[in-house]
């Protein structure tokens, strides 16, 4: 019999591996992977309502010496002394050099709760994308001998063919509308669409609300505003307001710093010009750091929560009618035409904005406002969008 494997990296994949395993291969063994040791409480009620025969989660990472100073450029503290983060670097490194001469395998075992269940099952196909260490283990353990596909991750699952690295070319890839891939003329891929979710499927939608353990609110939210932020990154505070030492000595890293930087303040300065005196929504990015939250405090910008829930399973459980999202280039909003549809406007602000994208997201974005005209608008100036 076939069997399946999911890796998950996102809860947006998540919501995808759900939709694809109950609607596509409802008969088909499988097994799923989620990549981060916080979904532990998704992989407890994905095991009780038994739609995986195993269900795996990502153990908790190793805070070396590299996590060590994430945490003291973005909170000033760190849970672990500097001495654990140094020990823990060495058995890190130890770890690496045995994981080249003992294979995946062995990397699999350190990064994957409950991995000594699948690693030996064979797998027909493997849905998954990402750079993370797990994909890319799973990806070299596994190519040889089963069809690599791509499950749906976002824009990026339109704009790049790759499972994980460069050299990784996909077989097949799983989109919502896989005829918007911008390398929808390979035709060496096999292209599967996967169903729009509707608010009319009462089973799956009271499943994945199980499985996110989202009780529903049932909002109705009409002619708004939305925003979605992006998880934009703040210049570190050891770096902000340099004197000439530093600036000579971190050179390399303010410059590394400095575009995520301007890009998120940007963002902020577009949504706050737009928003203007009203009253609006914001829709954070699961990741989008506690710190970062204080640029929409106040009762102007209303949170859509809970924060970490997809909007798309949000949008199946609650009436957005009429609304403006608006967005820089967010997933969520320049594919929602796709995976739930409705009366919306979806507002992109690439072009206006101070944004570092390649020219292939610039097509993919074309692509889509040329097919979903009526849906989907490409801005060009701020003040156009106060119009729109």
């Amino acid at each position: 019999m076939m069997r399946i494997l999911f890796v998950c990296s996102t809860e947006y994949q998540i919501l995808n591996a759900l939709n694809i395993k109950l609607h596509i291969f409802p008969d088909l063994a499988a097994d799923i992977i989620l990549q981060r040791a916080e979904y532990s409480g998704i992989a407890d009620r994905l095991k009780e309502l038994n739609i995986f025969e195993n269900v795996c989660c990502g153990k908790e990472i190793i805070f070396d010496l590299h996590e060590y100073k994430l945490a003291w450029r973005e909170t000033g503290s760190s849970p672990v002394s500097l001495g654990k983060a140094t020990v823990n670097t060495v058995v890190k490194l130890w770890r690496n050099a045995l994981g080249v001469m003992l294979g995946p395998k062995y990397h699999l075992k350190h990064l994957v709760n409950g991995y000594e269940n699948i690693r030996d099952k064979h797998y027909d196909k493997v849905l998954m994308q990402s750079a993370n260490a797990i994909v890319c283990n799973i990806y070299d353990d596994l190519h040889k001998d089963s069809e690599m596909a791509i499950l749906d991750e976002g824009t990026r699952s339109y704009g790049d063919n790759v499972i994980c690295r460069e050299g990784t070319k996909a077989d097949a890839v799983y989109l919502y509308d896989p005829e918007m891939a911008i390398y929808f003329e390979d035709k060496s891929i096999n292209y599967v669409k996967i169903p729009q979710l509707s608010a009319k499927d009462e089973a799956f939608v009271n499943i994945v609300n199980k499985v996110f353990a989202y009780v529903p609110q049932h909002n109705y939210i009409k002619n708004q505003l939305i925003f979605f932020d992006q998880g934009g990154e703040q210049m570190p505070k050891y770096l902000q307001n340099p004197n000439w030492l530093v600036k000579l000595l971190l050179a390399n890293s303010i410059k590394k710093h400095m575009q995520p930087y301007k890009e998120y303040i940007s963002q902020v300065k577009a949504f706050k010009y737009i928003a203007a005196n009203r009253t609006v929504y914001i829709k954070y990015h699961p990741r989008t750091p506690d710190g970062m939250l204080k640029e929409f405090e106040g009762e102007q910008f209303k949170s859509i929560e809970p924060r970490k829930l997809p909007w798309e399973l949000y949008a199946l459980n609650n009436q957005i009618d009429e609304c403006k999202l608006i967005s820089v280039c967010s997933s969520s909003v320049s594919l929602f035409p796709m995976t739930v549809g409705g009366n919306n406007k979806c507002v992109l602000l690439h072009e206006c904005v101070d944004y570092n994208m390649g020219d292939k997201y610039k097509l993919l974005f074309e692509k889509i406002a040329q097919k979903y005209k009526d849906e989907v608008f490409i801005a060009t100036n701020i003040d156009d969008v106060i119009e729109f």
